[in-house]
């Protein structure tokens, strides 16, 4: 199982022994931060009046700070602010600014804790893979489903993200998204999403050299292709299923 956070061009991701390689595209950076403890839930937005609750690593763990509230409307264009430690935007309290992996429209999100607080055929997804307990809402698809309308022109659904809310630790679930289709096969190399043909996203396949290739997706009836020698992938690539999904629909990685 996955268990890993991403935090301004941070990835540090892995199953519960380190084993399984980063989900998505980032450079991992080294953090040496004091240690702080939570003063609100960034899903309930329990600051103070002119406040926001946001995203702040205190060195081990995702959690809530309280800073200015911003003033731009949901669903609204976006910036972001660099920071170390802290997920700073000027979205007004309860949304946050993010563009799904790159494959969609910087603008306000709904941040959520479950499904159920997103409109519909949206879900609430862990885009941090922090396990901090909250998201932001995307509107999901249907993998290796090809039908009109179930992504936009020019799409597919090929990324993943894990949920928000995750009730077995044991269990990884998820859903799948939208992805902008590229040209390139399977383990061609890759710098973010938009590079990958059908049913294929951009990730790390080697954290030693941070080589990153298009990498299938998978499920009960597609398998994992393995790589081939000269593609630069470190491990055998193995399926990783998400619970719930149509026959067990995953992604493939190496580890």
């Amino acid at each position: 199982m996955r268990s890993c956070l991403i935090l301004f061009l941070a990835i540090g991701c892995g199953d519960d022994n380190g084993n399984t390689p980063v989900k998505d595209m980032a450079m991992p950076v080294q953090k040496d931060l004091t240690v702080a403890n939570a003063d609100c839930d960034v899903a309930m937005q329990n600051c103070a009046t002119g406040q926001k609750c946001v995203g702040f690593f205190d060195g081990q763990n995702l959690v809530g700070t309280c800073v200015a509230n911003g003033t731009v409307a949901p669903g609204q264009a976006c910036q972001t602010q660099q920071s170390m430690d802290t997920l700073l935007d000027n979205c007004q309290g309860g949304y946050i600014c993010d563009n799904l992996f790159g494959n969609a429209a910087e603008v306000c999100r709904k941040i959520c804790a479950t499904d159920s607080d997103c409109g519909s055929g949206e879900k609430c997804g862990d885009f941090l893979f922090a396990r901090a307990g909250w998201g932001w809402c995307s509107t999901t698809c249907t993998p290796f489903n090809t039908s009109a309308g179930n992504c936009p022109a020019n799409m597919d659904c090929g990324e993943t993200v894990d949920s928000a809310e995750m009730p077995d630790p044991n269990v990884e679930t998820g859903f799948f998204l939208c992805k902008k289709t590229g040209a390139g096969g399977a383990y061609a190399s890759c710098m973010g999403d938009s590079d990958c043909g059908v049913n294929l996203w951009c990730g790390i396949v080697d954290q030693s050299t941070g080589n990153a290739a298009c990498l299938p997706n998978c499920s009960d009836t597609v398998d994992c292709p393995q790589p081939p020698v000269d593609a630069g992938v470190a491990g055998t690539v193995t399926c990783f299923p998400l619970a719930s999904q149509p026959d067990n629909a995953g992604f493939c990685l190496p580890q």
